[in-house]
């Protein structure tokens, strides 16, 4: 898959993510994580973004220890996406951030 770049400063642009998260099949809450991330590519999102995005609407407030939630979907998120190029990273105290990687199917 060919990921489409902004010509000005070269990051891959918001509908590449969109078309990763497609091919990856990643789910609802998945798919919410990566995207969110991926909006932020370069830098850190913070956690209370990431949180707000994926319970935000959460007519029950969400799980009562969301980090740990965070934490199970993004390992699953990963698993998904490190074959497109991609893994989330959690950043102590700050929140979470998207890298490139070796795709693991190339790496093998």
């Amino acid at each position: 898959m060919s990921v489409n770049v902004c010509p000005c400063c070269h990051r891959p642009l918001i509908s590449a993510f969109e078309q990763v998260a497609d091919e990856a099949s990643l789910s609802m809450k998945e798919r919410e994580l990566f995207l969110t991330v991926a909006n932020g590519f370069g830098g850190s999102v913070l956690r209370e973004v990431v949180v707000n995005a994926l319970y935000g609407l959460d007519p029950n407030g969400g799980p009562d220890d969301p980090r740990a939630v965070i934490a199970v979907i993004m390992t699953k998120t990963n698993a998904k996406i490190a074959p497109f190029g991609y893994r989330i990273f959690s950043r102590k105290t700050v929140g979470y951030r998207l890298a490139t990687i070796i795709p693991t199917e190339a790496a093998a």
